[in-house]
C-alpha cells in the first residue's frame, strides 16, 4: 500500500521527515564553513539554502596517489592508447562502442585500445572478430586489480565513455 492509497497512514512519517529536514537545515546554517565536492553541489546547496551561500567552499576530491613506478609510466607510450573500463554494460553504452571501434581504429594505425570488465559470450565473439581484424591493437584485459588499472590509466591518452 502506497501513500496514494492511504495518505493518512503515511502522515506520521511525513511530519517526522519535515521536522528532521528543518533541524538539519538549522544545524547546517550554524556551521562556520560548508565544504562541497563540486561546483554543481555548491550550486544546489546555495539554491536550497541561500542563507549559507557565503559559507560554501568547493574542495574537489584529490586524485589518487601514484606509486613511483606508475609515475614513470606516465606519457611513456608513444602510440595512442585508449581505455574503456565499462564491461558489456548496456547502461555504459557498450553497444555504441562496438559500432564505433572499427571506425576509430581506422583513424590511426598506431592506435591501441584496452577493454576491461566482463563480457557475455555473444559479445566476446563479436569482440574476438574485431580483435582479429585489428591485428592485436584491441586487447581484452577482463577484470584488473585496482593498481594495474591505474597503471593503464596513467599510460592512456584518453578514457572512453560512450554513455555521455
Amino acid at each position: 500500500m502506497s501513500f496514494r492509497d492511504n495518505p493518512l497512514k503515511s502522515l506520521p512519517t511525513a511530519v517526522t521527515q519535515r521536522h528532521v529536514t528543518m533541524l538539519a537545515r538549522r544545524w547546517i546554517s550554524m556551521a562556520d564553513r560548508i565544504v562541497c565536492v563540486s561546483k554543481r553541489q555548491a550550486g544546489i546547496v546555495s539554491q536550497l539554502m541561500p542563507e549559507v551561500k557565503d559559507k560554501i567552499t568547493v574542495s574537489y576530491n584529490p586524485p589518487p596517489l601514484l606509486d613511483p613506478h606508475m609515475k614513470e609510466a606516465i606519457n611513456k607510450d608513444p602510440k595512442p592508447l585508449l581505455l574503456y573500463s565499462g564491461g558489456d554494460s548496456y547502461i555504459k553504452e557498450f553497444h555504441l562502442l562496438l559500432k564505433a571501434l572499427p571506425r576509430v581504429l581506422s583513424l590511426d594505425r598506431g592506435l591501441r585500445i584496452v577493454l576491461t570488465g566482463s563480457y557475455e559470450k555473444v559479445l566476446l565473439q563479436r569482440l574476438e572478430k574485431l580483435m582479429g581484424r585489428s591485428r592485436g591493437r584491441v586487447k581484452l584485459a577482463g577484470y584488473l586489480p585496482y593498481r594495474e588499472l591505474l597503471g593503464i590509466k596513467a599510460r592512456s591518452w584518453a578514457l572512453l565513455f560512450p554513455s555521455i
